[in-house]
C-alpha cells in the first residue's frame, strides 16, 4: 500500500525549545479504511501555550462522488486520536478532489473571461461547506486563481485527453480556529497556484 499523504512541519531553530508534547496519527479511507490509497496524516504540537495541528488528507475522487468525500472529511475527524475543538489552530491542506457542477466548455469559457465568481458558485467544496456538511468553522481564503486541475502534462491547456476532465479546484488549504481561546484569529496573507515558468 502506498501512502499519497505527507505532511512535514518546519520550526525555526530559535522555537525549538518551545516545542513539546508532538503527536502524530494517520487515518486510512480508502477501500472502507482498509487501504491507505485515500485518508490523512496529521502533526500536533504545542508551541509554547499554543495547540497546532497540521493535517494532510486525499478524499475520495471522481466528479460524482460527493458523498464520498464528505465521508472521508468526517471518518477522518471521528478516528483522530486528538479531537479537531481541542487545537488552537488547525491547518488542513490536501487534494479534497471537490470538482465544480458546471459543463466543461462554459467553464473554461468564464475562467477565460476572468469570471471565476460565476464558477465558483459550482464549487462543490464551498457548496457542502455551505451546506455544514464538512469544514464546518473552518476558514478558506477567497480563490482568486483559474482551477488548478486538470491540465496536460507541461501545458497551460485543460485536460484533452479522452477524459476531457472539468477543470477544478481540487487541492485546497483551510483553517480552523479556536474560538473559545483569546488568541487572534490569524490571517492568511497569499493564497494562489504555482504557475510553469519557461526556462531561459
Amino acid at each position: 500500500v502506498c501512502w499519497v499523504c505527507l505532511v512535514f512541519v518546519f520550526v525555526k531553530p530559535e522555537l525549538l525549545p518551545y516545542v513539546k508534547d508532538v503527536t502524530t496519527d494517520f487515518v486510512k479511507t480508502g477501500m472502507g479504511g482498509t487501504t491507505g490509497n485515500k485518508g490523512a496524516v496529521m502533526v500536533r504540537f504545542t508551541l509554547d501555550a499554543t495547540n497546532l495541528c497540521f493535517i494532510c488528507s486525499h478524499f475520495a475522487a471522481g466528479q460524482s462522488q460527493v458523498a464520498d468525500r464528505n465521508a472521508d472529511f468526517n471518518e477522518i475527524v471521528r478516528k483522530l486520536k486528538i479531537p479537531i475543538q481541542s487545537n488552537d489552530y488547525v491547518y488542513w491542506c490536501g487534494d479534497f478532489n471537490y470538482r465544480v457542477d458546471m459543463d466543461r466548455l462554459d467553464l473554461i469559457n468564464h475562467v477565460l473571461d476572468g469570471d471565476l465568481e460565476e464558477v465558483l458558485k459550482y464549487d462543490q467544496l464551498l457548496a457542502q461547506c455551505r451546506d455544514k456538511k464538512v469544514f464546518e468553522h473552518f476558514f478558506e481564503a477567497p480563490i482568486t486563481f483559474p482551477p488548478t486541475y486538470k491540465y496536460d502534462i507541461l501545458s497551460d491547456e485543460y485536460d484533452s485527453s479522452d477524459k476531457c476532465r472539468t477543470p477544478a479546484w481540487t487541492d485546497r488549504v483551510l483553517w480552523y480556529c479556536n474560538e473559545s481561546n483569546d488568541w487572534p484569529k490569524g490571517k492568511q496573507v497569499f493564497y494562489g497556484r504555482a504557475e510553469i515558468k519557461e526556462s531561459d
